[in-house]
Order: C-alpha cells, then sequence, then structure tokens
C-alpha cells in the first residue's frame, strides 16, 4: 500500500506543477497580448492621425491638373 502512497503523491506533484507551468505561460501570453492589442491601437491611431494631416493638406493645395 505504500507504494501506491507514493506513486499517487508523485503523481499528483506533478500534475500541480504541470499546471503551474500552465498557469505561468497562459498568464505570459495574456500580457504579450494586451501589449500587441496596445500597440496597435496606438499605430492605428496615428495612422489616424496621419491620414487626416494628408487630408488637409490636399484641401488646401488641390491637385493641379496638368
Amino acid at each position: 500500500m505504500t507504494v501506491e502512497l507514493i506513486l499517487l503523491t508523485l503523481v499528483a506533484l506533478s500534475q500541480v506543477a504541470g499546471f503551474t507551468v500552465l498557469g505561468i505561460m497562459l498568464y505570459r501570453m495574456w500580457e504579450q497580448t494586451g501589449a500587441v492589442t496596445a500597440a496597435t491601437f496606438l499605430q492605428g491611431r496615428r495612422m489616424e492621425e496621419i491620414l487626416k494631416e494628408v487630408r488637409e493638406e490636399l484641401m488646401r493645395h488641390p491637385a493641379q491638373s496638368t
């Protein structure tokens, strides 16, 4: 019976260790996803500003016909 208890304890410890590693990996992935989302948002906002500036510049200086 002691062999079974030792094996059961080892299996339980390995499962706890596995879930801990999995939790750490998921947390890091969640942080990276948040960072990528923030960067994409900021990049999109900057593109909107650039397009607005281009639009305003084009309105000030209409294209000349050749």
